[in-house]
């Protein structure tokens, strides 16, 4: 403040002159700083000695540093994993949603060669030496040509700054607390200029897409770069912004969304029928279809879907007798591994046929075939939608199911969520399914349990609803 009041003029701004104290420090050996004062002295300042320094940094540890301030300033995001200058070998070919941060050297560029982009087309097309075929979960992130060159400068700087700390600590460099205490601010100012030029270089998202022609072919693959805005806090959760706003990963997918891709993409050439695993797989390896974040998305879709009757139908398998688990209009719970979506006016046509060979039978014997969520039709077609069903239900469906299974205490929370899941929710999804659950615990000492035990255990089951008794 004193020198910027002893030197300004009426009508001049004073950060020109903050502005010329900076540069004067970064350019004068013998100037020296220290509790908001400038001196001149005999004694060179560090400045010197940093410039030296940076020189003999190689540029392998330059990319070290970018990666790690990269890492810092990332921080939380949705994506699965993030890959800091990964060869493409060593980025895996599955399901995950990735991003590959490329390294400062292949920079993006609106203008002239694109370096960026070509590394990336390497990345998206093989996985070392073999095709990457799950190429729709991965995206990019590349730096601005224009401001790498001051990025990899600066980080020179605070890698020369960490080394003379080092010394000063070590006592390979003798300076008195004032030079030592001025390098450690150097660092750390240092420092906070590389996380801020981090964020101003990395600004761009790149993003794959491709469209298909009227032809039947597809069109060459598109790179579209949205700039990301490095005053938001977080450059993961600045992504994750990014993809959400321009429906670049899809979070939340309506039932009509996945109509119409069935429709236009699987519900054709005599297909009235797919699996949803099937769908899942072929949105990771296409990019022309959605780029969902998870499996759990299309699954969501899926049950939102299911009670209505114009989206589709679902099955949990077909043989040449028809559906097993056919529904139409019907509360679901979607299992990936098994589950059939069935086109909707074909799904309708089907169920009219099961009905008609219901109320048929019933005629013929005089009795009445169970209505379940789970029952087969005795169709004999290839295509249980193609035509309707001409003989009867001879076989009666089963009324009650029994199971006992065995639960490591250890890993007992996990495996009765399991049971739940993949077995309590078949039944339990149809109203008219009355479900039955009890649980059995027994456990035996041969020593006796002692009366603490005992207490507890009587009085957490009077808590819980629980019968207890001790032997």
């Amino acid at each position: 403040e004193r020198v910027v009041l002893g030197s300004r003029q009426p009508g001049e701004a004073p950060h020109l002159y903050r502005d010329a104290l900076g540069r004067l420090e970064t350019r004068l050996s013998f100037l020296n700083k220290g509790n908001n004062r400038w001196w001149l002295d005999v004694q060179p300042n560090l400045r010197r000695e940093m410039e030296e320094r940076k020189r003999r940094i190689l540029e392998s540890d330059v990319v070290d540093g970018v990666r790690e301030s990269l890492q810092r300033v990332m921080g939380a995001s949705s994506i699965d994993a993030i890959h800091y200058f990964t060869p493409g070998a060593d980025i895996p070919d599955d399901w995950s949603l990735r991003l590959a941060v490329l390294p400062p050297s292949v920079a993006w560029t609106r203008s002239g060669p694109n370096n960026a982009k070509d590394a990336a087309a390497a990345l998206l097309r093989s996985r070392g030496d073999q095709p990457r075929l799950k190429q729709n979960r991965l995206l990019f992130l590349a730096a601005d040509s224009d401001q790498v060159m001051h990025l990899k400068d600066t980080v020179r700087a605070l890698l020369a700054w960490r080394s003379i700390e080092v010394d000063i600590r070590e006592l390979r460099l003798n300076l008195d607390a004032l030079r030592a205490r001025q390098a450690t601010q150097n660092r750390e100012q240092t420092q906070e200029t590389v996380h801020r030029l981090v964020r101003e270089a990395y600004k761009w998202l790149v993003v794959p897409s491709q469209a298909p022609k009227k032809d039947g072919g597809l069109a060459d693959i598109e790179w579209e770069a949205f700039n990301l805005n490095p005053a938001r806090p977080g450059l993961g959760r600045e992504i994750d912004q990014v993809l959400t706003e321009n429906e670049l990963v899809i979070q939340e997918w309506a039932p009509v969304h996945l109509h119409n891709l069935l429709k236009t993409w699987f519900w054709r050439d005599g297909v009235v029928d797919v699996p949803a695993l099937d769908v899942w797989q072929k949105s990771c390896n296409y990019l022309y279809f959605p780029r969902l974040a998870k499996s759990t998305v299309l699954q969501t879709s899926i049950a939102a879907g299911a009670p209505s009757r114009d989206f589709f139908g679902v099955a949990s398998d077909r043989t040449t007798e028809g559906y097993r688990g056919f529904s139409l209009g019907k509360m679901t719970t979607p299992f990936m591994d098994a589950l059939l979506l069935i086109e909707p006016s074909s799904a309708a046509a089907y169920e009219a046929a099961v009905e008609q060979a219901q109320a048929q039978h019933q005629a013929e014997t005089g009795s009445t075939v169970p209505d379940g969520g789970t029952t087969t039709s005795t169709q004999t077609e290839a295509d249980p939608a193609a035509s309707p069903v001409d003989s009867a239900v001879t076989k009666q469906s089963p009324t009650r199911f029994f199971g006992t299974a065995e639960i490591d205490p250890l890993t007992a929370s996990l495996q009765f969520s399991k049971l739940v899941a993949e077995l309590v929710e078949l039944f339990s999804t149809d109203p008219r399914t009355n479900v039955r659950i009890r649980v059995d615990i027994e456990a035996e000492s041969a020593r006796g349990f002692n009366e603490s035990i005992v207490r507890a255990a009587r009085e957490n089951g009077r808590h819980l609803g629980v019968k207890t008794d001790f032997e």
